[in-house]
Order: structure tokens, then sequence, then C-alpha cells
């Protein structure tokens, strides 16, 4: 229930294609317990949307057992506002595009972040993050971004958050957009067919126009974040600092992050994203 949300977007369409429509509005200091939402993630994954993902498929529960996904089409399509960016840097300095990528566009911590955290990075972390920049030197960077996403970030982080939190709540969720054949497609898509010089997924776009309202389909693109104000970011950062009334957890965490990090002061220095990243690791190594 903020000034971002897509709620009356979603009655419009509904009323467009006269189907049957839920909603419920969630106030911004709206967090429920991290650490239950960590016990299911079995891996590592600090994707924020987790938090609106884990509430919507509870909330979808009480009518449906089975649901449907858009999730793909970024990928696919083009539709990240990032691979548009990508591209104009990657046209000033190519050899740099890696990097800035994978830091600002993709990692919570950057490294330079995660080495005055960490007790002792490894050299696994640092060998890894040049081997992903080095998929991103290329003449073809709208292809790679897309590809690297689709490689990592896709399974990585976004199906396995919505099969998670899906399942959380026994809810299952298909994608159609992962068709395998609509897939190949996509990977012979010229860019002219995926983004002009303001917009991205052209050729869905295109499609859609013929059943989509218009501006409903031209509006700019919106991420699936949570709306968190302050307050529950000082609500996040107190569930933060319980952890380390855990003394085997307390022992742990100490083991890997330099204690000027684990301090009150470094902790409350963080943004809503570096919280909850760290908050879910520390839920994940508890449970």
């Amino acid at each position: 229930n903020s000034d971002k949300s897509e709620h009356m977007y979603a009655r419009q369409m509904a009323s467009h294609f006269s189907t049957e429509h839920y909603e419920k509005l969630l106030p911004t200091n709206d967090l429920p317990e991290v650490s239950k939402i960590g016990s299911f993630i079995d891996d590592l994954n600090a994707d924020t949307s987790l938090l609106p993902t884990y509430k919507l498929c509870e909330f979808a529960k009480k009518n449906v057992t089975v649901a449907i996904s858009g999730d793909g089409a970024d990928e696919l399509f083009g539709g990240y506002s990032r691979y548009q960016r990508a591209l104009t840097e990657s046209r000033s300095n190519p050899l740099e595009i890696g990097k800035k990528y994978y830091s600002k566009e993709i990692l919570i911590f950057n490294e330079n972040e995660a080495i005055h955290a960490l007790d002792y990075p490894s050299d696994d972390f640092k060998n890894h993050l040049q081997e992903l920049r080095k998929e991103l030197v290329t003449n073809s960077i709208y292809s790679a971004v897309r590809k690297t996403d689709t490689d990592h970030y896709m399974p990585g982080a976004v199906l396995a958050k919505v099969d998670r939190m899906s399942m959380a709540h026994a809810l299952e969720v298909r994608t159609p957009f992962l068709n395998v054949e609509i897939s190949r497609f996509c990977e012979k898509l010229p860019n002219s067919m995926l983004f002009d010089s303001s917009r991205g997924k052209i050729l869905l776009k295109h499609l859609a126009s013929r059943y989509i309202p218009k501006n409903c389909l031209e509006r700019s693109k919106s991420g699936f974040g949570a709306q968190i104000n302050e307050e529950a970011r000082k609500k996040l950062l107190m569930e933060t600092q319980e952890f380390f009334k855990d003394q085997e957890t307390n022992l742990i965490l100490k083991s890997i992050f330099k204690s000027s990090f684990l301090e009150n002061a470094g902790l409350k220095k963080l943004g809503y994203k570096n919280l909850w990243a760290l908050n879910l690791l520390f839920s994940y190594i508890k449970h």
C-alpha cells in the first residue's frame, strides 16, 4: 500500500478481461518473521522479493492450488532496464562492463563491501566473480547479459525464490515463458525485436497490444521488491541483532565476519536490502 503499488492496474486488467479478482493491501511496515522465510529457502538467496512472493503465495493459496507466473519473460525478451544501461555503458567502456554489471546491478554487497565485511574472503569468491565478468566482455553485450541472467540469476534467485515461497504454502506455480520452444525462439531474436531507445520487450509488447489496454502496456516497468518504510527497516535491524543472542549462531557469525562489521554501529548503517540479505543468511545458518 504505497505510491508504487500496482493494485489499480491489476483491477483494471481484471475488469478488462472480466476475470474473478482478489486483492489484499499490506502496509509498508508489514514484515513477517524473516526467520520463517529463511527456514524455507534451503539454499542461500538474498532476493528481497522473497517477502512479497511469500505473502502473494499465501494469499493466492486461499483460492487456487496452481498459479501461472511470468518469470523468464524479462530474460528471454530483454525486459530489464539494466540491459539497456549495460548496452549504453559498453559503448564507452566495453572492458569494464562486466565489473559494472556484476556489482551495482546484481550484487547486494559489492566486492569491496564484502572484503570489508568478511574475515577471510575466499579465492573461490573472487575467481567466480571474475569468471562471471569475463562473460560480458563481448561485442554482443545485449545477448550476453540476457544469457548470464538466464544461466545464473534466473535459476539461482528468481526460480528458486518462487519455488520455495510457493511450496511453503503448497501452491504450485507454472512458468509458461520457459517453454523449451519459446526459449529456443528467443535465442534467435535480433536486438531490433527486443529493444529500442526507450523500452525493452518490443516483440512481446507488440503481441500483447492485441489484448492489453495501452496505458497498462506502455507504463514504466516496476520491480517486485518489498515496499519497506523506515519503521520496517528498524524492525529488520532488531531481528538481525537478535541472532547474536543465540550462542551457537553467534560463534559461527564471528568466525565468518569481521567484528567491526557485526557491531551495532556497523549494522545500523546498512540499508534494507543489505539487512535483508544478512538476516536471511543468519537464519539459514541457524536452521
